[in-house]
């Protein structure tokens, strides 16, 4: 019994010690970018909130019409709002990310990086869906908080992941999609913003975050857990 003890533990040190070599000396491996591109989409729908509010602005709280519902029955055409209560709406979504920021951390600690980014879209869903049927400016605040607890919550969980999934050698690279991500939902949102920002379809441009949110939900169940976390829940031979 001793000697087989022996003769196992030496080739489980042996297979650990090669799965270090082979893991050190890998660059970019294609699952590995694959999980970090899925991953980083929640970065792309943390940007396109971000940036959802710029350019259709003006006619989504003072349009010509106001309220009225001259170009759908079922919504009005604006969410007739004043210049404060406008720039509190629209910055009601650092409150939604304040909380998810605050429990970011103890969330993605309990149930691990891959569920709680998976889960996380929820919120961005949710919050697309309020303000693409909003019919007054509670719905549309609301709609924000819901978007901007995931930010929150992503803005955490993302870098955390890609960071635990990356190699050594590609760590460096793989850290920028994070910011990349952002940054194009920024740009695309105000792009797409452009044609978008006119009565009804000012509600298209901030709903269209429920896309990647939903995208994600489902191809995030496809990616690798972090080995990181699966060590510190002591699941050393999935790790």
């Amino acid at each position: 019994f001793l000697s087989n003890f022996i003769i196992t533990q030496t080739l489980f040190s042996y297979e650990v010690h090669n799965t270090m070599v082979d893991s050190i000396d890998l660059k970019m491996p294609g699952y590995m970018v694959y999980c970090v591109i899925i991953s980083c989409l929640g970065s792309f729908s943390n940007g396109w909130v971000i940036g959802s509010a710029n350019v259709p602005g003006e006619v989504t709280h003072a349009c010509e019409n106001g309220a009225a519902h001259v170009a759908s029955k079922a919504f009005p055409d604006c969410l007739p709002m004043n210049n404060a209560l406008w720039g509190f709406a629209v910055a009601s979504f650092c409150v939604g990310g304040l909380i998810g920021g605050l429990f970011g951390g103890a969330i993605q600690t309990k149930f691990g990086r891959k569920k709680t980014i998976i889960f996380n879209n929820i919120g961005w869903i949710i919050g697309a869906l309020l303000i693409g049927v909003a019919v007054n400016p509670a719905m549309f605040i609301i709609g924000r908080i819901f978007c901007g607890l995931s930010c929150g919550l992503g803005s955490l969980s993302t870098p955390t992941y890609v960071g635990e999934v990356s190699t050594i050698k590609a760590r460096g690279t793989m850290g920028t999609c994070n910011q990349f991500a952002i940054v194009i939902g920024i740009l695309l949102a105000s792009v797409i913003g452009l044609p978008l920002a006119a009565v009804p379809l000012w509600r298209i441009n901030y709903a269209i975050v429920a896309i990647p949110a939903i995208a994600q939900f489902f191809l995030m169940a496809g990616c690798v857990e972090s080995p990181r976390y699966l060590v510190s829940i002591n699941r050393i031979e999935e790790a």
